[in-house]
């Protein structure tokens, strides 16, 4: 019966191998909580000169970010050294677990390393990223590899969030929506050093709230307009705003609803803005041990984000 069920995971995990999702991200600067788009970098310039740095300079914090210049547009490898604290081996001929006795993941001065594939989008602040397995670096890694290679100005910081696939977001942010007058989240909190004094947004508010408290929150919340205020077409178009502020939360949240109205406050279809991150799936063929190699994850993605560049570009419009 063991033996079954370590071959049934291990027919699920090879299934799950040979397909992966490349996510989209676009890289921001981030000052006093706010964030602004920036002039995008010049990828190919800047990852030339990492390159040209010895190897133990391509570290930041422990991972290491290798530039992979072969492709049409640049790519970085972001490696970290694998922990075998506490690792077994799963034993098939004998159906059994086994510990791993020695915790070394070293052999003949080579270490393991999980891996995350990186291409960056030329002239855009776009950037795809697909980890290698779920022990892989994520988009986080990024952000101080960008605060190394293009410091930004003081008291500026890099911030890389996912894009959003639009849905039902661009009709809410077209002139047709002119205000809001009630709106329905849940959510979790995000603490974080750089959530802003003064709050423009519900969930910027609520993760205030968390920070008063010292401890994530999920919150469900309803935020409606007092009937004599429905009217106040100012009002409306300010409740409309602290929406938009929070769009690039939406991603976590359970439930974004909202009531919107058109000029003359008349009642629009209320639209769920629950927003799902940009991303494209890949197929690695399963059959041959060679497309598990990184290098084919670096193609792939690179692939992909050739494939998706046109309909990221025109988000920047």
């Amino acid at each position: 019966m063991l033996r079954q069920l370590i071959s049934k995971e291990s027919d699920l995990m090879a299934s799950r191998q040979a397909n992966k999702s490349v996510q989209f991200f676009r890289a921001w600067a981030l000052s006093d909580g706010r964030r602004r788009a920036v002039e995008p970098p010049q990828w190919r310039e800047i990852l030339t000169a990492w390159d040209d740095r010895v190897f133990a300079e391509k570290a930041i914090g422990g991972i290491y970010y290798i530039p992979d210049l072969t492709h049409r547009m640049p790519a970085l490898g972001v490696h970290k050294e694998v922990n075998g604290a506490f690792q077994s081996y799963l034993d098939h001929e004998h159906a059994a677990v086994e510990d791993i006795l020695d915790a070394t993941t070293e052999v003949e001065g080579k270490v393991r390393a999980n891996s995350t594939a990186v291409i960056f989008i030329p002239d855009t602040s776009y950037i795809a990223i697909t980890p290698g397995n779920n022990s892989a670096p994520r988009h986080k890694s990024v952000e101080p590899f960008l605060e190394e290679i293009c410091p930004l100005g003081d008291n500026e910081y890099w911030k890389v969030e996912p894009v959003i696939d639009s849905g039902k977001l661009k009709k809410f942010q077209t002139e047709t929506v002119d205000g809001v007058t009630r709106v329905e989240l849940r959510l979790p909190t995000t603490m974080d050093l750089l959530t802003p004094a003064s709050p423009k947004g519900i969930a910027e508010s609520i993760d205030s709230l968390a920070q008063t408290i010292g401890a994530e929150l999920d919150v469900s919340i309803t935020v409606s307009l007092k009937d004599e205020y429905r009217q106040s077409r100012s009002a409306r178009q300010r409740l409309k705003q602290a929406v938009l502020v929070d769009i690039p939360r939406f991603t976590a949240a359970r439930t974004v609803k909202v009531h919107p109205t058109d000029s003359s406050a008349s009642d629009l279809e209320v639209l769920s803005l629950i927003a799902h991150r940009f991303t494209k799936e890949i197929e690695i063929a399963q059959a041959d041990l060679a497309s598990k190699r990184f290098a084919n994850l670096v193609q792939a993605t690179a692939s992909a984000a050739h494939e998706c560049e046109d309909e990221l570009r025109a988000l920047e419009r």
